[in-house]
């Protein structure tokens, strides 16, 4: 009986230890597939999401990117928002923004395509595309360079 037990610890612990190392690889070792790239001069986490990179042609891609917002950027958004006269109803629990962003690889620029500003509870508070963004330059010392040399081929 006691060996019937030990025996079947053992195997749910090489089962758990199967399930985590099939996780890490399919994430790269991130829980949700995100993976941390840089931290804004406001104290913002940027991420990027390595399972979205797309290949538009083979010196750009697309990509999700993901800021955990600071206090400062959520402040400096709502009092942005403001300014342009729109609600803040909301807002003061603005958590996350996600961009998909196109990368210019060869000519060190971006362009915005959508863009989703999520609440601190997981729903939308705004979200639009953009079908003909301006691109825009790449400035070096920034995360988005961080980002460009992340996502852009060797």
């Amino acid at each position: 009986m006691r060996q019937k037990r030990v025996f079947l610890i053992m195997m749910a612990g090489m089962a758990c230890m199967l399930l985590v190392s099939c996780s890490d690889k399919k994430t790269d070792g991130k829980a949700d597939g995100w993976i941390h790239y840089g931290t804004s001069t406001d104290g913002s986490q940027r991420h990027y999401d390595k399972q979205s990179i797309t290949t538009v042609s083979p010196k750009v891609v697309k990509v999700w990117d993901r800021t955990k917002l600071s206090t400062d950027a959520r402040n400096k958004v709502i009092e942005q928002r403001k300014k342009s006269q729109l609600p803040t109803d909301g807002w003061e629990k603005l958590d996350t923004v996600r961009l998909l962003r196109e990368m210019d690889c060869a000519n060190h620029t971006y362009k915005i395509v959508r863009v989703e500003d999520y609440h601190e509870n997981g729903k939308i508070l705004y979200e639009a595309d953009y079908p003909n963004p301006k691109g825009e330059a790449v400035p070096p010392g920034t995360t988005i360079e961080s980002l460009l040399k992340e996502v852009c081929p060797k």
